[in-house]
């Protein structure tokens, strides 16, 4: 997988939702996983920060840049079986790279088949 990283600037609602005592520069390097922007909003994120104690069975897999979400917004996540991705456009409009991470986000949740999501009540 061909990762090449670009420089962007930092959202301002990064800097309002970074952890206590941690800091960003103007700019930030991102790997773009797509060739387009979603035209109906920002693409990148499918959820806030995903919290194993919170939700049993959920793990965050890669963060998300999408200016406007937390600094910690899931890019892509697991819920039991199901597969959070946070990108909008379809594989033709993908970087290679963004083509890879796809099959291999897909192949990394096979193994979860069957594995019903479980909440907390």
């Amino acid at each position: 997988m061909d990762i090449k990283l670009e420089s962007a600037s930092t959202p301002d609602s990064y800097r309002r939702t970074l952890p206590q005592g941690k800091t960003l520069g103007a700019t930030m390097q991102i790997w773009k996983v797509q060739d387009t922007h979603n035209d109906v909003g920002k693409a990148g994120a499918v959820s806030d920060i995903i919290k194993p104690e919170d939700k049993p069975d959920a793990e965050a897999i890669l963060l998300g840049f999408a200016p406007g979400k937390s600094y910690l917004a899931t890019g892509i996540g697991r819920h039991g079986n199901f597969l959070q991705w946070g990108w909008s456009a379809s594989p033709s409009k993908m970087t290679p790279a963004g083509q890879d991470l796809f099959i291999n986000s897909i192949c990394y949740i096979h193994k979860f088949d069957g594995v019903r999501p479980q909440f907390r009540r």
